[in-house]
């Protein structure tokens, strides 16, 4: 598998809102980052200014923040120290929902390691409305104004519209698979840099700005099912309409049979 490295200020997948992604009162995301260097600010995920999946702004940059924009008080949460490394993957989740308390759950695993909530630094569950977000675009690797990109990789990132509970999220940390509420999976440089292919079947797909390489990302073993599929349906499509040997027309009705190991 690959991943989108995001190396200069700007860099960013992004994309274009609308009413299915704004103003999620419940949300849930997952992505595998590593980070070649931590900074301040950097960002994994964001809808708008003030709510983010983001390193803090002070202090130990091993820690994760996760700050949602609120009309009295915004939910701000940050865990402990040593939830990052850098050059390690690690697979990185929060839920978030306005209704209850707490509001923010946030989970960091690994290849070796299920995802498993920390302890935190500070757990600020907000106040008020949420402050509307309609007119930003998603962004995968960035903040809402591009001038703090994560200096690393993200390969898979799944967005959804409802809370997961830890056993879910432990399910999908490892074989994703479509589930209810799902509106966003990119599994980020399986397409080059050109459009980054949604598989929740939302057709939120993903604009490339500024990234120039795509580089090796998680484990073949973490390739799901769904994903193997839609993959070798792809290819498959593609070697029929160039004319691959391992294909040929029966009845007028394209026909594909199983292709050698090596072209797929």
């Amino acid at each position: 598998m690959f991943a989108i490295d995001f190396v200069a200020t700007a860099d960013r997948v992004q994309v274009t809102q609308d009413a299915s992604l704004n103003d999620l009162a419940t949300r849930t995301v997952l992505a595998w980052v590593l980070f070649d260097g931590l900074a301040v600010n950097q960002g994994i995920y964001s809808k708008k200014s003030g709510s983010a999946f983001i390193l803090p702004a002070t202090g130990d940059i091993t820690r994760l923040r996760v700050a949602i924009d609120r009309a009295t008080t915004d939910t701000l949460y940050i865990t402990v120290a040593g939830q990052l490394v850098a050059g390690q993957w690690r697979c990185c989740a929060f839920t978030w929902d306005i209704n209850v308390t707490p509001t923010t759950n946030i989970y960091v695993g690994s290849f070796t390691q299920g995802l498993a909530e920390p302890a935190y630094d500070t757990a600020t569950d907000g106040a008020g409305a949420l402050v509307t977000d309609a007119a930003s675009d998603f962004r995968w690797g960035n903040n809402t104004s591009d001038s703090v990109a994560m200096n690393g990789r993200i390969a898979r990132a799944m967005h959804w519209n409802r809370v997961l509970s830890l056993a879910e999220l432990q399910m999908h940390q490892f074989r994703p698979m479509l589930s209810p509420g799902l509106l966003i999976w990119h599994e980020l440089g399986e397409e080059g840099i050109g459009r980054q292919v949604d598989y929740s079947g939302y057709q939120h797909h993903g604009v490339v700005t500024g990234p120039t390489n795509v580089v090796l990302g998680l484990p073949p073993a973490f390739m799901s099912p769904a994903w193997r599929i839609a993959e070798t349906q792809r290819r498959r499509h593609m070697a029929v309409a160039a004319g691959h040997p391992a294909t040929r027309r029966m009845g007028g009705v394209p026909f594909t049979r199983p292709m050698p190991r090596g072209v797929w």
